[in-house]
């Protein structure tokens, strides 16, 4: 017999402004906010009348037969958190029709309330015009029109109304409706449309709510010192007005051979500009996809959802160069500022230092005086080695083993020149780890990066890209918790910082955090919305979780801009193979070839394509075609999947195999709660057909939250394992946890 209930209600959502970041820095003091707002919460909604759903980590959902008791409560409870100590929090509440079924309650009238709480300033009330039409013979309480705007997956425009009075946030108009257009889940309708993902209503239970709802941990509020101060500084998340620039990759007016040197002033220019708390700088590795684009700039600053954009050239001739820079607002067009600047080429760092003070100056913000002395900032007195740096730069990002080599010695000549080049040392940390990791050191050189890190981070103790290099130095030796706190403090020094803010996603997916590994992802992709890595990271969580077409969304754009970008290609690959579309994976496997034709990927895949249909004998010579694999970081399905071919051929080679990547695995000395540890030990058991040995570390994977189901049911290495109930009942524990994250990704993916 059904339970469903379906009524009229007025729905109430809240939750603590900055939890998660008190969560993190201090769990007493988290636990001690959460009873008081709790107790408060719950004192004023059974006064009023009302009935409390559901409690999740940092908020409520509640009930009420009346608006104008849950407008009164919600008031009170405002009012009684302004009390030592403080709590602020968001509250939304919307009258709509609502489907109750045991304890859990979906319709639309919950997806309005929810979004309108996201929205709303701390401290505040925001009501919807059915709420505020119950309160019109309410004198007493007081209302100030938002004007209209769109939600997802609301068909109508919604007026919201912000309730005023004492014990409550009270900014001036422009800051709510600032607060509401800088909410992504609303726009106003003179603005553009809201692109719509999936669903249309929205449903809450169990543990779903707690993805749905938790606050996006915002790296600012990491901050040293006494808890109530780091609650205070968590709390205030009233920040100044933040702007949206995209710097263009400045056209090259030399000979072709200084195109790094253009590209290096642009990339200079944007890390000056991001020093700026009150500007949201764009990623070099986004706007880098628009080097010579025909897109028009209003095109641009579209799919950037960028406010401003500044493009620019330069012309090196001799030891003379003449910068132009343009300031243009990217949702009209119009030009705001222009400059030329003419100097010698010694004379550059002042260039660029000139150029970012003349932004902030064009875009009215006001620099205190430790911020004009940071623009200020000279890396280096040495041109030559400038120069140096500039090009190390260039080769290091093209993430090839030759050319680290190469970034690796233009570093050190720079260094030669000047040991006391601080962006140089974090430049050459970055490369020895990438080296190690992906390429041939081995850990050895993982100890030469942090060494070479610690330097830079010496001689500037501000460099945001000194700690980000150590945070990925500590991140490859497994030391996950020195790791974040080095990512966090990169990003303490540069909020725009995404490669640290994607390397965070990085350490919670290692521990099998989906969520918050999506949560810091997303983040990333904010900040630099086409960066093909970003992509690629966030595209693997979302088939992580059996959400394909988002992924396959994400990795078809990747590649509209980047065509030869090998780690797309490979990532629909495994997709296609995990859908059991063979012929699309054969696709991709070959793109992989073109992509990367010394890498072997092109033949490792097409060999796990006949071990899928059975053919041993093509799989084994398409195995044999493929360089070995070197560095930490291998394709571990691809290599076992040879070894499994020749003891299926009865080749004791694969014996031999299996016993160098259990030393391989022991040299990766991966952390015993990494999932990663127990799925690779269950590969190489069944590799060798020790089935009971393989489903016991398949165990143990799935209980550190290894759930890659699809991955594991494509994988032809366990095709003995298929017909065995204990499989079967492994891969439905971990779905029963896979499809709770999922959900929880889905809801926060509409918010």
């Amino acid at each position: 017999m059904s339970t469903r209930k379906r009524q009229l209600a007025a729905i109430v959502f809240t939750d603590i402004v900055g939890y998660s970041a008190i969560m993190n820095a201090d769990e007493d003091l988290a636990r001690r906010i959460r009873e008081r707002h709790r107790s408060v919460f719950h004192e004023y909604t059974q006064k009023h009348g009302g009935r409390i759903i559901q409690y999740y980590g940092d908020g409520t959902l509640s009930i009420f037969h009346s608006s104008v008791e849950a407008v009164e409560s919600c008031i009170a409870i405002q009012q009684a958190l302004q009390e030592e100590p403080k709590i602020l929090i968001r509250i939304g509440i919307h009258t709509g029709d609502i489907i109750l079924d045991q304890e859990e309650i979906y319709g639309d009238g919950v997806n309005v309330a929810a979004r309108m709480e996201s929205a709303c300033l701390p401290g505040g009330i925001l009501i919807s015009a059915k709420v505020r039409d119950d309160l019109k013979n309410h004198p007493e309480i007081r209302c100030m029109s938002l004007g209209k705007h769109h939600f997802k997956n609301i068909a109508e425009p919604v007026e919201l109304f912000a309730v005023t009075g004492k014990g409550l946030a009270s900014p001036p108009l422009s800051a709510w409706q600032e607060a509401v257009r800088k909410a992504k889940k609303v726009d106003t309708e003179a603005g553009k449309t809201v692109r719509i993902r999936r669903t249309n209503r929205m449903l809450i239970g169990g543990l779903a709510i707690v993805g749905a709802f938790s606050l996006l941990l915002s790296v600012l509020y990491f901050t040293k010192g006494p808890a109530p101060q780091r609650y205070e500084a968590a709390q205030n998340t009233a920040p100044e007005k933040t702007v949206s620039l995209a710097v263009l990759p400045f056209a090259n007016f030399s000979e072709e051979e200084n195109e790094y040197f253009s590209d290096g002033i642009t990339e200079d220019i944007l890390t000056l500009l991001s020093k700026i708390k009150s500007v949201h700088v764009i990623s070099r590795t986004t706007v880098m996809g628009y080097k010579n684009t025909k897109k028009s700039l209003l095109e641009i600053g579209e799919e950037l959802d960028a406010d401003y954009i500044l493009e620019g050239s330069v012309r090196r001739q001799d030891d003379q160069v003449r910068i132009v820079a343009q300031l243009i607002d990217a949702r009209t067009d119009k030009h705001l500022w222009a400059q030329t600047y003419d100097r010698n080429i010694t004379k550059i760092f002042e260039v660029q230092s000139q150029v970012a003070l003349d932004i902030a100056t064009a875009l009215k913000m006001q620099l205190s005086p430790a911020q004009q002395a940071e623009l200020g900032k000279k890396g280096t007195a040495n041109v030559e080695a400038y120069d140096l740096f500039l090009q190390g730069r260039k080769y290091y990002f093209e993430y090839t083993p030759t050319d680290n080599e190469a970034a690796i010695q233009l570093f050190t000549n720079a260094l030669a020149l000047d040991s006391l080049f601080a962006p140089a040392w974090a430049g050459l940390g970055d490369a020895l780890a990438q080296k190690a990791y992906r390429y041939d050191m081995g850990r050895a050189g993982l100890d030469s990066a942090m060494t070479v890190c610690l330097r830079a981070i010496e001689l500037d103790p501000q460099l945001s890209d000194a700690y980000k290099a150590k945070g990925l130095v500590l991140h490859y030796q497994e030391k996950n918790d020195e790791a974040m706190d080095a990512y966090l403090e990169a990003l303490e020094h540069n909020p725009s910082n995404g490669m640290a803010t994607l390397n965070i996603s990085s350490l919670y997916l290692a521990k099998g955090e989906m969520v918050n590994a999506f949560r810091w992802a997303k983040k990333a992709l904010d900040l630099n919305p086409k960066d093909r890595w970003t992509q690629e990271s966030l595209a693997g969580i979302y088939a992580g979780l059996g959400l394909y077409d988002e992924a396959i969304e994400l990795m078809e754009d990747a590649l509209r801009m980047n065509p030869d970008f090998s780690a797309a290609h490979h990532k629909l690959f495994y997709i296609y193979l995990e859908l059991g579309n063979l012929e699309k994976a054969a696709y991709y496997a070959r793109q992989c070839g073109v992509a990367a034709p010394v890498s072997g990927c092109e033949s490792r895949y097409l060999a796990l394509l006949e071990l899928s249909k059975g053919n041993l004998k093509e799989a084994k010579t398409l195995f044999e075609e493929a360089p070995p694999q070197k560095g930490l970081k291998i394709d571990w399905e691809a290599e076992v999947g040879y070894a499994f071919t020749l003891r299926k051929l009865g080749n004791p080679k694969a014996y031999e195999l299996v016993k160098g990547f259990r030393q391989r695995l022991t040299d990766l000395k991966i952390r015993k709660d990494n999932p990663e540890y127990y799925y690779f030990q269950c590969l190489l058991e069944a590799a060798l057909g020790n089935n009971d040995k393989a489903l016991d570390f398949l165990q143990q994977a799935s209980a550190y939250n290894w759930l890659y189901i699809g991955s594991i049911q494509a994988n032809p290495i366990f095709s003995d394992l298929r017909t065995n109930p204990r499989f079967f009942e492994i891969l439905q524990a971990a779905k029963v946890k896979m499809d709770r994250m999922r959900r929880e990704v889905e809801l926060l993916d509409e918010r």
